[in-house]
C-alpha cells in the first residue's frame, strides 16, 4: 500500500553526517579495524585492548569537548589516542610511544574517509522533496574544508537551496542561529 503525503513542510533543515552520509557512527568498529592494522606494534597488548582504551578515551573527551574541537578533528583524534595510551600506561600496561598514537589517529582519520558512503535512497529522497517544492537547507557542523569536500564528493551542492557549514559560518548546531 503506497502512502502519500498530503501536506509537506515549506522548508526542511537536514543534517549531513550520519543522516545523509554514513560518516562517524560506530567508532568502536572503526577503532578495532584500525588497531588490527597496527597489531604488531602493540605487543604485548592486543589490538582489542588498545581499541577499547581509545574508545573509552574518545567518549570521555567528547563528553566535555568544546565546540572548537569539531573544527580540528585530526588534532582531537590525536588527543583521544594519547588519552587511551595514557590510560593503558596508568593501568600498568606497556607504555606505547606517542609517535604511534599520532600514526594510529591519522590512519583512523583516513579510514573514516575511505569507509564513508551515502545512505541508499538519500539522493532520491532529497530530490523528491525538492521536486515537491520543499526548500532544503543542509546544516552541518565541522571544519569548512572537510565538510565542503563531503558536500562535493557526494553530489549534494545542487540538491540544497542553502548549505550552512559551521566552519564557514563561525557557528554550528545546536546554537539557535544555526
Amino acid at each position: 500500500m503506497a502512502v502519500t503525503m498530503t501536506q509537506l513542510p515549506r522548508a526542511m533543515l537536514i543534517d549531513m553526517d550520519d543522516t545523509i552520509l554514513s560518516a562517524y557512527g560506530r567508532p568502536d568498529i572503526a577503532w578495532n579495524n584500525v588497531a588490527a592494522e597496527f597489531a604488531g606494534e602493540f605487543a604485548p597488548l592486543s589490538p582489542q585492548q588498545v581499541a577499547v582504551a581509545i574508545v573509552a578515551s574518545g567518549r570521555k573527551f567528547w563528553a566535555t569537548a568544546e565546540a572548537a574541537w569539531r573544527l580540528k578533528l585530526a588534532e582531537a583524534r590525536h588527543e583521544v589516542v594519547r588519552g587511551g595510551f595514557a590510560t593503558l600506561a596508568a593501568a600498568g600496561q606497556t607504555a606505547l610511544p606517542m609517535d604511534l598514537a599520532i600514526r594510529l589517529a591519522d590512519r583512523f582519520t583516513a579510514y573514516r574517509e575511505e569507509e564513508m558512503f551515502i545512505f541508499p535512497g538519500a539522493h532520491d529522497a532529497i530530490d523528491a522533496l525538492k521536486a515537491h517544492g520543499v526548500k532544503l537547507a543542509l546544516v552541518t557542523n565541522g571544519a569548512a574544508d572537510t565538510q565542503r569536500a563531503k558536500v562535493e564528493r557526494f553530489a549534494l551542492t545542487h540538491r540544497f537551496d542553502h548549505i550552512q557549514i559551521e566552519g564557514e559560518h563561525g557557528f554550528g548546531k545546536p546554537e539557535e542561529r544555526a
